[in-house]
């Protein structure tokens, strides 16, 4: 649902608490029903998840909010294959980069310069062991423009291996699929994901949730 608003930030951020205006209140009879809308200003758009029950809402904090973002995936064994059909039956672009492992043609990336070049997403999904040594090779090719998150099953060493390698530099979401290459494959709904909190970067957060979201997990 998009609603067309000729408001300013402040004036945006007054209505998105409940009061007694009738913008607030026909922005809250039309999130009742919906799970996102798009509040279009004069100045820019931006997805708000809606919780109707709290009656409280959130921007998530995404860049090309509302179009699809493009994903890299490093890495090609059975989870990063798995997650890279997930990706494309949701109508994510994917493209794949792996070392060792086939990666099909029309997807697979030459190098990691390559991979990440124009991507918004990048998604470390090589073993754990080795997720340190992956960062390491991709931070030359990245930019405060991409997300950066890992999928590992763990988390303290790949969210340490994050903050060492990436910083405040490069925008990064330490997440959790719960889900593997079997769930997937049979079609189990919905599938599951954490995404872990970070104060460094609390836009990166919003911007793994909406990626999860739209693959069909709850978050």
């Amino acid at each position: 649902v998009v609603v067309e608003a000729a408001v300013s930030a402040p004036e945006q951020a007054a209505a998105s608490r409940p009061t007694a205006s009738m913008s607030a209140m026909f922005l809250r009879m039309v999130c009742a029903s919906v799970k996102y809308v798009a509040i279009v200003t004069t100045r820019d758009a931006d997805l708000v998840p809606i919780r109707s029950s709290a009656l409280s809402w959130r921007i998530m904090n995404a860049p090309n909010t509302g179009t699809v973002p493009l994903v890299a995936v490093v890495g090609y064994g059975r989870f990063g294959r798995a997650l890279t059909d997930l990706l494309t039956s949701s109508g994510v672009p994917v493209r794949a980069f792996d070392t060792a492992a086939a990666v099909p043609e029309e997807i697979r990336s030459a190098d990691l310069a390559e991979l990440v070049e124009d991507a918004d997403v990048v998604v470390v999904a090589t073993p754990i062991p080795s997720t340190r040594a992956t960062l390491n090779d991709l931070r030359p090719h990245l930019t405060a423009d991409h997300l950066v998150i890992d999928v590992g099953s763990v988390k303290r060493a790949p969210m340490q291996a994050l903050q060492d390698v990436l910083g405040s530099d490069i925008p990064w979401a330490a997440t959790h699929p719960l889900f593997g290459p079997v769930n997937i494959a049979r079609g189990d709904r919905p599938l599951r994901a954490v995404v872990c909190t970070n104060e460094t970067h609390p836009g990166a957060v919003g911007r793994a949730r909406n990626l999860y979201e739209r693959i069909g997990c709850d978050v």
